[in-house]
């Protein structure tokens, strides 16, 4: 302990001065005994603590949020209502969704609402309806948390055969027994993690963000396990894409069946990860690009060799800025220009990608 508070001390943010209206503005929200308070409401106890500028409030909550006194993310207009006051109050909100059935149970009143069915789909699918999500959540603030989840890439829209729902990967626990027979007849790419390791988490975001691309359109519905993805990307009149989760190998692949679309596919998938990477490692995860093409049975090549040798399907002769830049190092990838940007522009970039 005495160690950590000497560290502490040191640290720069120890020493930065704020006004006393902020902290007595902090002591109201902690005061009012609330676990969350609407934007309004903070602004209103600004005012009357001699705070009129919004701006102000805003650099306030910034300050206040990067240290974890509370939480207020601006990621959306619907999250940037809410400031939590009380984290716990999130941790319990969150946990209502995605924990493990097999040993923490859902509410018995699901059975009563007439949700039971809807649990059994969510449990077996990670597919959740609008109404099971608000039920969990006692229709307190469903909006912001799921708006949350998303920012979060923990949650998408699932939007196929004329439905509206939510997929939350983490909660699926079927494995799909992936046929490798498919791979001698398929263009491979592997994502491999090896060097560092392949935390928890960061297969099932992509899921997450693919479905999410998947559903700006009416294609065919995706087939999710725990370990396996196939989805249909809604470019160049359809791509199909598999994904496989090899986790004690510390890799997952990319399968792309349409030869002729696996620049593309590579493309959006090298993005995806690169901006989970940035935005749920904050740049702290290492993976190296390997490839397999069907018209060259030679085995693996490294990104960079494949790169030189314009190996095709995955790379195209022209001189092209998308595959020139998508490999796993920090400082290249192929949206090194929109990582950082929020997720609604992202996910318009990719729209675009032909």
């Amino acid at each position: 302990r005495a160690m950590v508070e000497t560290v502490t001390r040191k640290q720069s943010f120890t020493k930065r001065l704020v006004k006393l209206k902020w902290l007595r503005c902090l002591d109201s929200a902690i005061a009012s005994n609330k676990a969350w308070l609407s934007l309004s409401d903070m602004r209103s106890i600004g005012r009357r603590l001699g705070i009129k500028s919004t701006t102000e409030i805003d650099e306030m909550l910034s300050l206040f949020h990067e240290l974890g006194m509370v939480l207020h993310f601006t990621g959306t207009d619907s999250l940037r209502q809410i400031i939590v006051v009380k984290p716990q109050w999130l941790i319990n909100k969150v946990g209502c969704v995605i924990k493990d059935s097999d040993v923490h149970d859902y509410p018995m009143s699901l059975e009563k609402s007439g949700l039971k069915e809807d649990l059994n789909t969510f449990l077996h699918s990670g597919i959740a309806s609008v109404d099971l999500l608000h039920h969990l959540w006692d229709n307190e603030q469903c909006e912001f948390l799921m708006d949350l989840l998303r920012q979060m890439l923990i949650m998408s829209d699932w939007k196929f055969n004329n439905e509206t729902k939510m997929l939350i990967p983490s909660v699926i626990k079927n494995e799909h027994v992936f046929d490798t027979r498919i791979e001698a007849d398929s263009n491979v790419c592997v994502f491999d993690f090896s060097s560092s390791f392949l935390p928890l988490g960061v297969f099932e975001r992509l899921v997450c963000l693919i479905v999410q691309h998947s559903s700006s359109s009416s294609g065919a519905e995706p087939l999710i396990a725990r370990n396996f993805s196939q989805i249909s990307l809604p470019k160049r009149n359809g791509i199909t894409i598999m994904l496989v989760n090899e986790p004690k190998l510390q890799r997952f692949k990319l399968v792309v069946l349409e030869s002729e679309n696996s620049d593309l596919a590579f493309d959006i998938v090298a993005s995806m990860l690169r901006k989970i990477v940035s935005e749920a490692m904050h740049n702290r995860l290492d993976f190296s690009v390997l490839f397999k093409s069907r018209e060259d049975q030679k085995g693996m090549i490294e990104y960079n060799e494949a790169k030189r040798q314009k190996l095709k399907p995955w790379f195209r002769d022209e001189p092209d800025a998308k595959n020139s830049s998508a490999s796993g190092n920090k400082d290249s990838g192929a949206i090194s220009d929109v990582i950082n940007v929020d997720l609604t522009t992202f996910m318009e970039y990719l729209d675009k990608l032909d």
